[in-house]
């Protein structure tokens, strides 16, 4: 495909003009709500409280909530300690002193800046200028995605719900301050513990507490700061910590904790199309000019050896050719009569009706795999009955399991081939390894599948996925990106794959047209991919306080996006190691001549990328000054995944591309994508709400493995379906000049 200069420069004009609305949406991102300064709270002071539990039973009856398992004047279950539920919106907790017991009480603190608010992609939650963070629920998907943010851990979720879960949290009685009423707990209480009125007028009040009694209170008031500032306030007569509150949550808000990468989303997307133009173009003038001064030495060279060499090199050159055609011919030939003899055999071991049935359908494989299938289809029935709880361990402290951490965050990334195997051949001009793009785009095209469908069985409401695009978008959330992304690129897979579907229907000018249009696919997935894997990554931003230290960086997103290619890179290796085992007979002579180049090609680039993802995350260690959390238990597990399977895996690439080892590279391929799998879990679940005890960490259900175990398979199963028919591992004899 050659590209002309006005061509060129119209697609530099699109790109400069995707630029200047990239920068348009950035500064809208970088302009953040920073709270009503009139506003109403709460001051809640500790050294009043006297734990009676009449502010949950004042919550409860305002709030319509069912009645609780206990009575609220059952004072026993202040031994435990508990935390919001969807049927409770406050609970008091003790805690023992040295002195007389301590009480606090918790219930959404209503922040300035909400993270909750910051993260929704539908914008199901609302800020008002009252100062009430609210939610409505006809429009929540139920991804949960707030329940992570929250950094008070306060949002909670009807997991048992079937087709209305929704996320429940204390509202500050809103439709009761909108009247002038107090809100529930603030009526009920009987020992002023809590105040209500304007929040500068409540810290007025604190600071005049703090200096009259300075003996008595902490000098500090709780959520005067804190993440940004909250409309509920404390004061308290011991450090906060012994009331089990976070003291290290910082006075970041939270909208600004992702607000660079939504502002790096705009850049790339509007600076990613110029820049992989220029290269593409770039890439294009070399091999016109190497291609020019090949044909100007020979004319040279035949010039001099005088018209008879000439002729005798035209034909050489026409007997090459000839040849060539013959060797293909002849290698196709033979593999459809091995095929054929060893068919012969097969049905001449079996009687003629039966055994072919039997030879297609009753294999240890599809036996297996029809069992996989129907428990699969029984758990989706019970999934869909019952609810998440039916089938998962989530909980409100981990309100995101294995479908989000392996299916899709470690799905996405292995499916990251695709658009790394088209950028090195279509935009970087590597046409020796052309034979590795059908396959790397179809597994990409079955990955982000995949995840689409883990969307529909993780979140509370799937037949709202659409609400963030047709209804109200919510546009400071990262997860909107991601969503989009997904579209889009599933979409840009389906188109870039299509000509393999249309080759095998004999549809030729359907093929013809999309083929024309395979630099430009190729720019989109690559710009569109580089989003979305670093978005995957800038998810966690939101969370400093729950993911370990070790693993929580500002530069997330460039890790996911680097690892992305990584993953990419090894998964091509690998998956081709797979493919040659198992459909070997469906391969060409050009896949089979190709197929250890493109390992020893995409070897070499992940040793490269390995060894400078190393440096970079020994970087940011540095840069997070987290040295001393390398002796500690999490620190040792971060160690195995940095050297065992980063600096490990970059020494055995470079081993084994350098004495063209290619065992030893295939094995490293199986290494480094187990390496994905262990870092996007480490973020993920591993070391997500680390500081939690034991008895509180996820652990999978079994029939969340099982219907992980249902999705792969079905896409295990296209995969075959499609290999086995489509031109895949081999060109179509009508298109093998145009390929």
């Amino acid at each position: 495909m050659s590209i002309s200069r006005r061509k060129f420069l119209g697609w530099i004009g699109a790109a400069g003009l995707s630029t200047a609305l990239g920068n348009t949406a950035g500064a809208a991102s970088s302009e953040r709500f920073k709270g009503y300064p009139d506003s109403v709270g709460v001051l809640y002071d500790s050294g009043l409280c006297i734990g009676c539990r009449r502010c949950e039973e004042g919550c409860n009856t305002v709030n319509n909530l069912p009645p609780p398992e206990r009575s609220f004047k059952d004072l026993s279950v202040l031994d435990e300690k508990r935390r919001t539920t969807p049927k409770a919106y406050t609970v008091v907790n003790r805690y023992d002193s040295s002195k007389e017991p301590l009480y606090r009480k918790i219930q959404c603190n209503h922040c300035l800046e909400p993270a909750c608010a910051s993260v929704c992609f539908v914008k199901a939650y609302t800020k008002t200028k009252e100062g009430a963070v609210i939610y409505d629920e006809s429009v929540c998907v139920g991804c949960r995605y707030c329940i992570i943010a929250c950094p008070f851990e306060i949002p909670t979720y009807e997991y048992d719900k079937t087709l209305t879960p929704r996320i429940m949290k204390c509202t500050l009685c809103y439709p009761r301050i909108i009247k002038g009423l107090l809100p529930g707990c603030v009526a009920s209480c009987p020992t002023e513990a809590l105040s209500f009125g304007k929040r500068t007028d409540l810290i007025r009040i604190a600071r005049e507490r703090i200096r009259r009694y300075p003996d008595r209170y902490v000098d500090h008031i709780y959520g005067e700061h804190e993440v940004g500032g909250t409309n509920w306030l404390y004061l308290s007569e011991v450090p906060y910590k012994a009331l089990g509150m976070r003291e290290d949550l910082g006075v970041t808000p939270a909208p600004a904790l992702t607000a660079g990468a939504l502002e790096a989303v705009a850049k790339v997307i509007g600076l990613g199309p110029v820049l992989l133009t220029g290269v593409y173009a770039v890439t294009k003038r070399s091999e016109s000019v190497a291609a020019l001064d090949k044909k100007s030495a020979v004319a040279a060279a035949l010039e001099k050896a005088g018209e008879g060499a000439q002729q005798k090199f035209s034909e050489a050159l026409a007997k090459a050719e000839k040849d060539k055609e013959r060797a293909i011919d002849k290698a196709v030939k033979a593999g459809v009569e091995e095929s054929g003899r060893t068919k012969t055999q097969e049905d001449s071991s079996m009687p003629p009706d039966s055994t072919a049935a039997e030879e297609t359908w009753a294999t240890p494989f599809n036996v297996i795999a029809g069992i996989i299938i129907a428990v699969g289809l029984i758990l989706t029935v019970r999934r869909f009955t019952g609810g998440l709880g039916a089938v998962t361990n989530l909980s409100d402290y981990n309100p995101w399991g294995i479908w989000v951490g392996f299916d899709l965050l470690v799905g996405v990334a292995l499916a990251a081939g695709g658009y790394v195997t088209s950028a090195a051949v279509y935009i970087l001009g590597m046409k020796r390894y052309h034979s590795a793009v059908r396959p790397a785009i179809l597994t990409g095209f079955i990955g982000y599948a995949h995840e689409l469908f883990v969307f529909i069985y993780d979140v509370g409401r799937p037949w709202r996925m659409p609400y963030p695009f047709i209804v109200q978008p919510g546009t400071t959330s990262l997860l909107l990106v991601v969503a989009a992304c997904t579209g889009l690129y599933l979409t840009v897979l389906f188109i870039e794959f299509s000509p393999a579907a249309l080759e095998w229907l004999g549809l030729k000018r359907a093929r013809n047209f999309v083929v024309r249009l395979t630099v430009v696919l190729t720019i989109c997935g690559v710009v569109i991919s580089t989003v979305h894997q670093s978005s995957l990554g800038a998810l966690f931003l939101i969370a400093p306080s729950k993911l370990h230290p070790l693993w929580y960086s500002p530069y997330l997103p460039i890790y996911f996006f680097i690892t992305s290619i990584i993953a990419g890179l090894s998964m091509v290796i690998f998956e081709s190691t797979l493919v040659y085992r198992y459909f070997k007979h469906k391969m060409d002579a050009a896949y089979l001549k190709e197929k250890n180049d493109v390992a020893l090609g995409f070897g070499k680039a992940a040793a490269f990328v390995l060894a400078g993802y190393f440096v970079i995350k020994v970087f940011g260690i540095s840069a997070g000054n987290n040295w001393h959390y390398l002796g500690t238990g999490y620190g040792i597990w971060y160690l195995v995944e940095l050297l065992g399977f980063v600096a490990l895996p970059a020494l055995l690439y470079a081993v084994g591309v350098r004495e063209k080892n290619l065992n030893l590279i295939k094995w490293t391929s199986v290494l480094t994508v187990l390496g994905i799998i262990v870092n996007r879990l480490n973020v993920s679940l591993i070391a997500f709400n680390w500081q939690l005890p034991s008895s509180e960490r996820y652990f999978p259900h079994w029939m969340e493995i099982a219907i992980s175990i249902f999705i792969f398979t079905l896409g295990l199963l296209a995969f075959r379906f499609i290999v086995t028919r489509m031109p895949v591992l081999y060109e179509h004899p009508d298109y093998r000049e145009s390929h």
